[in-house]
């Protein structure tokens, strides 16, 4: 078996694949472990490329990052897409995801890229112990973690490459992880799609909330508690399969608005709106 390990918002996360060993994206690099590294892993997803045809026949190919059928068992949930299914017990501690190679698959290139079954396993798990899946951008300005947040195509990924161009970093565009950490909010940074700018801590403090919007202008105000929670829980990615964890998400949400600020920025992209958001810092 041959063993990758991840440590993911502070938790060790092991991969293991019983036929090969695939190479992983220069995105992976920040999360991957030594191998003398002697943490107990609290997941653990296996691999295999041996699918029974029924599963694959069964369903059509879906769309989406994360489109998933999926069938609760007496010992956990099994997971299916169209390139193979994953078997998960209740807390998803073990996953095994039988898992279709493409024929020919090259690989020295990753096929874990993007939204995958390591993204579903880790949402899973966190769902069940105290942590949130965003839609959004975690950024670090001058070394203080901050999220952007918005509907497709407000910005966040403009403002992000803003920021880096200005010499700051970006964790990730599309899935940071929200947990609570001593009497705090904490964000953490995930290789989906990825790390860019220069090296920065992977998890910290969250410093503010930005939601944004395109704008003629620079504008940017401070939310009431009830504005931002709002517009939080238009960004939470609910893992609707285990309806227990709503409430907890729900609550941590509302933890979070109540302990940093958060603000609606609309603006022009530009390094003005760095320059803006460096000032409310």
């Amino acid at each position: 078996m041959n063993i990758v390990k991840l440590k993911v918002a502070e938790v060790r996360y092991d991969l293991g694949f019983d036929c090969v060993r695939p190479q992983f994206a220069t995105l992976y690099q920040p999360f991957l472990l030594a191998s003398e590294d002697d943490l107990e892993p609290q997941l653990q997803l296996t691999f295999s490329n041996k699918i029974p045809k029924k599963t694959l026949q069964a369903f059509p190919p879906l769309t989406g990052a994360c489109a998933t059928v999926v069938s609760e068992l007496s010992t956990g949930f099994r997971f299916c897409r169209s390139e193979g299914e994953m078997l998960t017990n209740e807390d998803f501690s073990s996953c095994r995801a039988n898992h279709q190679w493409r024929k020919g698959l090259d690989l020295t290139e990753p096929f874990l890229e993007g939204a995958s079954w390591v993204l579903l396993a880790l949402w899973g798990w966190f769902s069940l112990h105290g942590g949130a899946l965003l839609h959004g951008s975690l950024t670090s300005i001058d070394g203080q973690l901050v999220l952007f947040l918005g509907d497709s195509g407000v910005g966040k990924t403009t403002l992000s490459k803003l920021a880096v161009g200005a010499g700051h970093s970006c964790l990730t565009e599309e899935n940071p992880l929200l947990t609570w950490k001593e009497g705090t909010p904490w964000v953490h940074g995930m290789p989906w799609p990825g790390f860019m700018g220069p090296p920065v801590p992977l998890s910290g403090p969250l410093k503010a909330i930005f939601f944004l919007h395109h704008s003629p202008q620079n504008k940017l105000h401070k939310l009431s508690l009830q504005e931002s929670g709002r517009r939080l829980l238009g960004n939470a990615r609910f893992f609707s399969w285990l309806p227990k964890t709503i409430p907890p998400t729900i609550d941590l949400l509302d933890q979070t608005v109540g302990s940093v600020p958060a603000y609606d920025l609309g603006f022009v992209p530009d390094l003005s709106a760095i320059t803006l958001i460096r000032e409310v810092l």
